[in-house]
């Protein structure tokens, strides 16, 4: 209990610590808003698989909190509070999703299916989602990759990599439902226009977002693997038992050889 402690404790401190720093690494402006994309989009959604989904909230809204009050990040609106609620989402699905690999197969949460499928309900409905309701298609990725999950894994058993990749791309595609249901309907109600604008480049910015997400989750697994690794040096005693009639009349009768590896 100890352990899983003090894990916890410095994870959060790193990830705290690291979505401050990268949320200052911008890519590019989010068509019809003044925001911008920024690193944070790839490293959010890997924290719940190493804290937790109840910690990783903390660690999101606590990083989120000590840019506004250090005045790295504005406070605007509400929408400035709540910047990273997506990559939160994000990050309980594709924790659902990996732990899978991480436990041998252990079963899907069925609830997080209901995600993607709500985002789609939600922007379907809303007057101006309706009007552009062909770009909620894309939120049928993760969903497809969750119901395919069982013969992903079979089929690419012996490339795990590929597994991540694809469960990251989910994940992202999950931090995009969110993020385009909140700031495009109901904060910043982004126009018609750059909602068609903006279609030829979700696909190449997703996969490029996965691409980060599992290579950001590849890498701290490596780093934690190498850290909990132990290796015991124990000492093997190979004892030689002999024929005492054999050895009878010799002076070393009596002994019993040992020899230490």
């Amino acid at each position: 209990m100890k352990r899983n402690m003090i894990r916890h404790v410095f994870y959060s401190f790193i990830f705290t610590m690291s979505l401050i720093v990268f949320s200052k690494v911008k890519i590019h402006i989010i068509f019809g808003t003044h925001m911008n994309f920024s690193f944070v989009a790839m490293l959010g959604p890997i924290i719940a698989s190493f804290v937790g989904t109840s910690i990783s909230f903390f660690v999101l809204f606590s990083a989120r909190f000590i840019q506004i009050v250090l005045g790295i990040s504005k406070s605007r609106s509400i929408a400035s509070y709540i910047a990273y609620l997506p990559a939160f989402v994000a990050g309980h699905y594709f924790s659902r999703l990996v732990r899978r690999l991480e436990k041998n197969n252990a079963e899907l949460n069925k609830h997080i299916i209901f995600i993607p499928i709500l985002a789609i309900i939600v922007f379907v409905l809303h007057p101006l989602g309706r009007k552009v309701w062909f770009y909620s298609l894309f939120w049928l990725i993760p969903i497809s990759i969750y119901l395919l999950a069982p013969r992903l894994e079979d089929r690419l058993e012996k490339r795990p990599y590929l597994i991540v990749y694809l469960y990251a791309l989910a994940a992202t595609y999950i931090d995009h439902a969110v993020g385009a249901v909140i700031y495009g309907l109901f904060i910043f109600e982004v126009p018609v226009e750059a909602w068609i604008q903006s279609i030829p480049w979700v696909p190449i910015e997703r996969a490029i977002f996965a691409l980060g997400i599992a290579l950001l989750y590849l890498f701290f697994r490596a780093i934690e693997k190498a850290f909990t690794t132990y290796v015991i040096v124990g000492t093997v005693n190979v004892e030689v038992v002999y024929d005492r009639d054999e050895y009878k009349g010799r002076e070393d009768a009596g002994l019993v050889a040992r020899k230490a590896l």
